[in-house]
């Protein structure tokens, strides 16, 4: 796996720095949306807020433009952790249980192994024929 370099990780944390900057901003401005005092200074503060929002956007959009595309993906796959609950492929270990039942020795099915049967008032057993699959008959 490549190493990153000092500037990918600046860029990284100026990233995080930005979006919590501008959700800080959103929610003093929903808090002051939701109690409004009136007055300019109410207003001026909703701007200044405003502002705020769209400049730490801004930014962010800024870095993530020159971070690139591929450098994108390896951001957000940093972030997440894998904390070994993957589902892992095989046999599962799931509870079994059998039913005791007594059947009669002779049931009058006798089946035998690959499809053969006996038939009643036969010497031999009777193999189960299977038509043959019809043949290419091309003229080459």
């Amino acid at each position: 796996m490549a190493t990153r370099s000092s500037t990918y990780y600046d860029r990284e944390g100026s990233i995080e720095g930005e979006i919590n900057r501008g959700r800080d901003s959103a929610m003093k401005l929903q808090n002051l949306l939701l109690s409004p005092n009136g007055g300019d200074q109410w207003k001026a503060e909703a701007v200044m807020l405003i502002e705020d929002v769209l400049r730490s956007f801004a930014k962010t959009l800024s870095v993530l433009k020159s971070i690139g595309a591929s450098d994108v993906s390896n951001l957000s796959s940093s972030s997440t952790v894998n904390n070994g609950n993957k589902r892992k492929r095989g046999a599962n270990s799931s509870m079994t249980w059998s039913v005791n039942s007594v059947l009669p020795l002779d049931d009058r099915q006798s089946w035998n192994k690959y499809g053969q049967k006996k038939i009643n008032g036969a010497t031999t057993d009777v193999p189960m024929k299977k038509p043959a699959p019809p043949r290419n008959k091309c003229n080459n």
